[in-house]
């Protein structure tokens, strides 16, 4: 009877996830999907025997998935580096389980530079994102980068720490929290609204001259960008983030120039950015999950990072040249 329950049961949900997919006709694609594999293994429940259960079972299989204290590492390990160039590492606030939440920026916004904000791990479960991140930190921070002599950095790091640590999607609340950005920042819940409150409070001031809004997130089979197609925001926003793209494309084999156009959810980051905004804000995916087996190994997430500092400082040159499309 429990076998023929739970069959029944998870033969429904299976509809049901079917049915969700076909919200990409709508301009959602799989950015607005229920994840069924996640939604199934919350709170221990899995139907999947070839879910890993712990970390260290996970990294038995893949790729070292990146922990919480990863985080606190390498901020404490960067600290110095950021202070030289008048920045600060500082707690906004905490996660709904009590762990920190990170902001590392300057101490005063400079009128004269333009602003890159960087957000990362808005889904526990996307610890590829962070390597990531730390590959483009510690390029920026090179004595010989250029970065900080164009840009300024609003970075934070890890959105949903308590995710991060239970290998979970959504936060301890059982949020995903890239649906959490509403378009009244009082109104958003969660570590999602204490980032989005912290963040409005500087760049509402300093709009224009945010050039790139990252947002760092792990995909289940490919590594590519998610942007809005030309209807949402016309033709030159349009090609604004298509320069972006084909730069990155340069620098970036796994990426590698490829786009999916998503109007995506209307409370996500980058949705609340070119809606409300018109910053040019994009998604940054790399696949989350990668077996041992396949060969790619953690220098070559760090050098993903490091293809967003080359690709920044290009488009700072503007040595770009558009791809017609």
């Amino acid at each position: 009877m429990n076998q023929l329950f739970l069959s029944l049961i998870f033969s429904f949900l299976i509809g049901v996830s079917a049915q969700l997919t076909s919200f990409s006709s709508l301009g959602l694609a799989q950015e607005g999907r229920v994840h069924l594999n996640e939604f199934l293994n919350w709170g221990g429940f899995t139907l999947f025997a070839d879910l890993p259960q712990s970390i260290d079972e996970y990294n038995q299989r893949y790729l070292e998935y990146y922990e919480y204290s990863h985080l606190q590492a390498f901020l404490l390990k960067t600290r110095s580096s950021f202070q030289k160039r008048s920045y600060k590492t500082e707690v906004i606030g905490q996660s709904v389980q009590g762990r920190d939440l990170y902001f590392v920026g300057p101490e005063k916004i400079d009128s004269d530079k333009k602003i890159i904000v960087m957000l990362g791990r808005h889904h526990g479960d996307e610890g590829t994102a962070n390597w990531i991140i730390e590959g483009f930190i510690n390029k920026v921070l090179e004595k010989d980068s250029s970065f900080f002599e164009n840009y300024q950095l609003l970075l934070y790091p890890m959105i949903n720490p308590d995710g991060a640590q239970s290998m979970r999607r959504y936060n301890a609340n059982a949020r995903d929290l890239n649906r959490e950005w509403n378009p009244d920042p009082k109104k958003s819940r969660d570590e999602a609204g204490i980032i989005q409150r912290h963040l409005m409070s500087i760049i509402s001031q300093y709009k224009k001259q945010v050039s790139y809004v990252l947002d760092m997130h792990g995909s289940h089979t490919e590594d590519f960008i998610y942007r809005v197609p030309k209807d949402f925001l016309g033709e030159e926003f349009f090609y604004e983030q298509q320069k972006f793209i084909d730069t990155l494309s340069r620098y970036d084999r796994w990426q590698n120039g490829r786009y999916h156009l998503s109007k995506g959810h209307q409370n996500m980051a980058r949705i609340f950015f070119v809606r409300d905004f018109q910053l040019n804000a994009l998604t940054h995916e790399t696949i989350k999950n990668l077996p041992l087996a396949a060969g790619r190994a953690k220098d070559d997430l760090f050098s993903q990072g490091q293809a967003i500092a080359y690709t920044l400082q290009d488009l700072a040159d503007q040595k770009v040249q558009l791809a017609t499309y």
